[in-house]
């Protein structure tokens, strides 16, 4: 037993304090998997997998975003550089910052949020208003005697505006666990000074556009009286919406446009992929496979050195009938580790090409000569 005491509520189980061997979308799919960290987990790095949205939606959002980077951060950009590099990076943190929050917001309970949260605020506020415009005679300006009404216990957002864009910025301070990728907040890769400066830069960063450029005019729409009264007025009314006169757009991965890099490196000194995953080239292969390990993609590397030396031997025309069966044998440990559905490290490749291997595996040894002339491993 975990425990020397009796269970003593036989209809109550206690839940088991080991978790589920169920997969997830980790780097290794099973949680009880030794051979990777539990951190390493694909979700923690790329929050954007497997995550499709309407092409309509995505591209409201692209454009909704790419308007915060033209205003706020090409406007004082441009006169420092051409380079996009730096606003591709970016792109790529502001994906991964509404990804987790898309996330998030597909696991609230919507009826649970409006019924016992938004309407016990509401009506709260309500009654708070009520109760000091009977405090003063109901004469006067109502805004004017609800704070004086409330005092001391005013919301410290409430004192003045500056104090409302100060509380913004502590508040998404207090997200950046959450919201930033974990190389913004890890302080083990290199010097304490050179993290330091980056963590500062690309935290206040982050903080002043979410702040001041999306927070801050959130909440002027919503303290608009006008915008509430329509949302009430479109909430009650018993009118069916209009019919969809189109079908619906088709799913696309969430902000995969939006994030496209813009720059491209021109210089004539950067390196190959071939020749940095030589497994010759050590001194190449083990920081690459360092800064892998820290995306949580060392499966990636795994799958491509063992798909480049299974490629050199069928591609000998001399193969001979025992080293088909064995390439089979190979093939098929390549298809269950890395593109099965329930493969342990898998890799989303297209679907197409999981089925041209599957047919593969799942025939005679005979037929591994067909990927000579099909592209799945090339």
């Amino acid at each position: 037993p975990d425990t020397v005491l009796p269970n003593l509520l036989p209809m109550y189980a206690r839940k088991s304090k080991h978790p589920s061997s169920e997969l997830t979308l980790m780097t290794v799919g099973l949680r009880k998997c030794p051979r990777h960290r539990p951190e390493l987990n694909i979700l923690a790095f790329q929050p954007w997998t497997s995550l499709d949205i309407r092409q309509k939606v995505d591209a409201a959002l692209d454009e909704f975003l790419t308007i915060v980077l033209k205003d706020h951060v090409y406007s004082w950009w441009r006169d420092l550089s051409e380079d996009e590099e730096f606003v591709d990076e970016l792109r790529i943190n502001f994906r991964f910052l509404a990804s987790v929050l898309f996330r998030r917001m597909k696991k609230v309970d919507i009826p649970h949020l409006v019924t016992h949260k938004i309407l016990h605020a509401g009506v709260q506020h309500i009654d708070l208003c009520i109760q000091a415009f009977e405090k003063a005679g109901y004469e006067g300006d109502l805004q004017q005697i609800v704070l004086d009404y409330m005092g001391s216990n005013i919301h410290c957002a409430m004192w003045s505006r500056k104090a409302e864009l100060e509380y913004l910025r502590r508040l998404v301070e207090s997200l950046f666990p959450c919201i930033l990728p974990p190389q913004a907040l890890n302080s083990n890769l290199i010097d304490r000074d050179q993290v330091t400066f980056l963590h500062m830069s690309t935290c206040a960063l982050v903080r002043e556009l979410l702040a001041g450029s999306v927070l801050l005019p959130t909440m002027d729409a919503i303290a608009n009286p006008d915008l509430l009264n329509n949302l009430l007025l479109i909430f009650f009314d018993n009118t069916p919406p209009p019919e969809a006169t189109e079908a619906p757009s088709p799913l696309v991965p969430f902000l995969g446009q939006f994030s496209q890099p813009r720059a491209h490196n021109q210089s004539c000194l950067h390196l190959k992929l071939k020749d940095v995953i030589n497994p010759a080239c050590q001194e190449l292969l083990y920081p690459f496979m360092q800064f892998l390990k820290s995306e949580a993609a060392v499966n990636v590397l795994q799958f491509c050195l063992a798909c480049d030396d299974f490629n050199r031997r069928i591609l000998n025309p001399d193969v001979s009938q025992s080293e088909c069966v064995e390439l089979h044998a190979i093939l098929k440990n390549l298809y269950q580790s890395y593109c099965a559905p329930t493969a342990t490290d898998r890799i989303k490749f297209d679907d197409d090409i999981v089925e041209a291997l599957r047919e593969v595996v799942e025939g005679p040894p005979e037929q591994i000569v067909r990927l000579r002339t099909s592209t799945p491993l090339f």
